[in-house]
């Protein structure tokens, strides 16, 4: 079994069979997007949204290997596509480091239009206190939100 899809049964053992139809991380990575945007679906589920930003943080620190690179895979799948739902965009800095979220500016770019880019900067910047890299651990010991 591949790292990518091992790691992700570990981690969201709720969406296993997503994760075990999934032919590629990019085509699992548009399953967890839609679990995500469902996830805030009142009655919100933040468990699964935490759980689905932890993977996609284990992912983007993940080193690039000759046959995949997990960072671009959930960057380009994954990250780039959550401004596109004003929910999610305005919850942002709450998954997102600033470090990080300056990192992915530029998908970001490529999805909104007009000022919307810099309303979402703005309100990334005034919103970080929100952000809270020891709510929780990775099963390695790190801290999310740190490539």
């Amino acid at each position: 079994m591949s790292r990518w899809r091992g790691k992700a049964l570990e981690m969201l053992p709720e969406l296993k069979t997503e994760i075990q139809t999934a032919e590629t991380p990019y085509l699992l990575w548009f399953e967890l997007l839609a679990a995500l945007k469902d996830a805030y679906v009142a009655p919100r589920n933040e468990s699964l949204m935490r759980q689905i930003y932890l993977y996609a943080d284990w992912c983007w620190r993940q080193p690039a290997q000759k046959d995949i690179d997990l960072s671009n895979c959930v960057a380009v799948s994954f990250y780039e596509h959550l401004v596109d739902y004003v929910e999610i965009r305005l919850d942002l800095p709450r998954w997102i480091s600033e470090r990080k979220f300056q990192a992915l500016e530029s998908l970001f770019r490529m999805r909104l239009e007009g000022d919307d880019l810099d309303t979402l900067k703005l309100h990334h910047a005034r919103s970080w206190r929100m952000y809270q890299p020891d709510l929780a651990e990775h099963p390695g010991g790190r801290a999310r939100g740190v490539k």
